[in-house]
């Protein structure tokens, strides 16, 4: 009898830790296929369907896998990695405490 091994297990999760690491870019598809479905069958209506959340649960986790995968950093992530820099501000020099 063999024992699961750990890797096979950690592999296992890989489709839900790549789509945590393209959080931003996720949360954005999931609006964009959300509005899509709505628009091309609900008619604009209600996505509280059990198929609107299988559907768009499937399409965000197999992107976000293939990107992550082939593409590495996803498209807002890496927008926020060379954008954010230019607007941190330079802290002061700590002020001498007062006696």
């Amino acid at each position: 009898m063999r024992a699961p091994i750990l890797g096979e297990r950690v592999r296992l999760l890989e489709p839900l830790a790549a789509t945590g690491r393209l959080a931003l870019t996720a949360y954005a598809l999931q609006l964009i296929i959300l509005r899509g479905l709505t628009d091309a069958f609900l008619q604009g209506g209600r996505d509280d369907h059990w198929w609107v959340l299988v559907l768009t649960l499937a399409l965000i986790v197999t992107s976000c896998t293939l990107w992550d995968r082939w593409l590495g950093q996803g498209p807002l992530e890496r927008l926020l990695r060379v954008h954010i820099p230019l607007f941190r501000r330079t802290r002061p020099a700590a002020a001498s405490p007062r006696r």
